[in-house]
């Protein structure tokens, strides 16, 4: 699952693959392998990966997320209620294809 996360996560951050790696001090060949699930990031990349992406190393090594633990979402907290975060938080991990279905529904329902 941190794989998926962390493809994710960069694309979000508009990064290349080359500057994540640049930024953790790999091979690019190494991250891309984390991405593609075939290796896994030992601890300490683990650290430096959510440092770089601001979000807790619980979010991108436990395959459940709590919407409680990722920083990036609880800087909306003032201004989004506790059920849009629990929204957003469950959007941003979810696959493209659901997340276009997601959109989809909406955009559907919001015609009403």
């Amino acid at each position: 699952m941190i794989h998926i996360k962390l493809k994710k996560l960069r694309k979000n951050n508009g990064f290349t693959q080359e500057e994540v790696a640049n930024a953790l001090h790999i091979d690019r060949t190494t991250y891309s392998y984390y991405e593609r699930g075939k290796i896994l990031p030992n601890i300490y990349t683990v650290a430096r990966l959510s440092e770089l992406y601001n979000v807790s190393c619980d979010y991108l090594i436990k395959n459940n997320v709590n919407c409680e633990n990722m920083s990036y979402i609880n800087d909306l907290a003032n201004e989004v209620c506790k059920k849009e975060r629990e929204i957003l938080c469950c959007f941003r991990v979810a696959p493209i294809c659901i997340q276009n279905e997601i959109l989809n529904t909406l955009k559907n329902i919001s015609r009403y």
